[in-house]
């Protein structure tokens, strides 16, 4: 939730703006009026507020509604790729600064501070954790109750 909640308001600043309502056909307007202010970082208070209708209510939409669960996690889901994808973007133009660095001629830097700089950098991207190739390999949870695969 923390998580979630971080991504929210990352996205809030990098668009400048806030979420207002989140459409979707299978929510009532206060439901989607709520998903906007959960995803903008708003308390339930508040988002009942905005949409509404009492606190209790959106915390039974929270407990037992699977349609806005649902509409929920899509949202989030829909942010963190947006996130995801405007962090890939940011630190592809921090490289692009980075990169006029390595030339050993125009930096005046060591060689081995170039060094462990490419080292960090390729670290942050990931390149220290290979995505392994093939389809994901089955979990033990979802091998079955006797740890087998099926």
């Amino acid at each position: 939730m923390v998580m979630a909640r971080r991504c929210d308001t990352l996205r809030q600043n990098a668009t400048g703006g806030r979420a207002e309502t989140y459409a979707t056909p299978n929510l009532s307007a206060p439901q989607a009026k709520a998903i906007g202010a959960i995803l903008s970082g708003q308390t339930v208070t508040a988002a009942a507020e905005k949409a509404g209708v009492g606190r209790a209510t959106v915390y039974r939409w929270l407990r037992d509604d699977t349609a806005f669960l649902a509409a929920l996690d899509a949202a989030r889901a829909e942010l963190l790729l947006q996130v995801r994808m405007d962090l890939s973007t940011w630190a592809s133009q921090a490289v692009e600064h980075v990169v006029p660095y390595f030339d050993e001629e125009r930096s005046g830097i060591s060689r081995e501070l170039r060094l462990k700089a490419a080292l960090a950098i390729l670290k942050m991207a990931g390149a220290d954790r290979p995505e392994p190739a093939g389809p994901p390999a089955k979990r033990e949870s979802e091998a079955g109750s006797d740890g087998a695969a099926a």
